[in-house]
């Protein structure tokens, strides 16, 4: 409702795929307290180094099966890639020797989302390459 009426917020997704855990609440919270530090709310956070900042909008990059089958993924949540990076490989559901896509990144950016299921059917996400925005970006 803030978000409707113009006020600024932050969202944090919390696990994914209805997963909670008190280790992502903390990766969250800390996050939190490094933007109230950043954006001088609140006192210094004790690694403000530690924040990046990402466009998970029009400047991002879905990776996106067009088979059902096996998605092995080259890459870890955080990674910095470069474009042109392997970032997974999609196999046929039946036959695990057929390749049916090599995924790469077209642009350089930080994996903000990650394929944790294994099993994909056409349209599904695979990940996300994101743009990293400098603190003057997003103020």
């Amino acid at each position: 409702a803030a978000h409707l009426l113009g006020v600024r917020f932050l969202a944090c997704e919390l696990g994914g795929l209805g997963r909670f855990s008190q280790a992502s609440f903390d990766v969250g919270w800390h996050a939190t307290l490094r933007v109230l530090a950043h954006l001088e709310m609140i006192d210094a956070a004790s690694d403000p180094d530690a924040t990046q900042f990402i466009d998970i909008r029009e400047f991002s990059h879905f990776s996106t099966a067009d088979h059902h089958g096996l998605v092995q993924m080259h890459v870890r949540i955080g990674e910095t890639v470069q474009e042109g990076a392997h970032l997974a490989t999609l196999f046929d559901l039946h036959n695990l020797g057929d390749i049916f896509a090599e995924f790469h990144a077209n642009r350089t950016g930080v994996i903000s989302i990650l394929r944790r299921n294994p099993l994909v059917s056409p349209g599904d996400h695979i990940c996300l390459v994101s743009e990293v925005l400098s603190a003057d970006e997003i103020l």
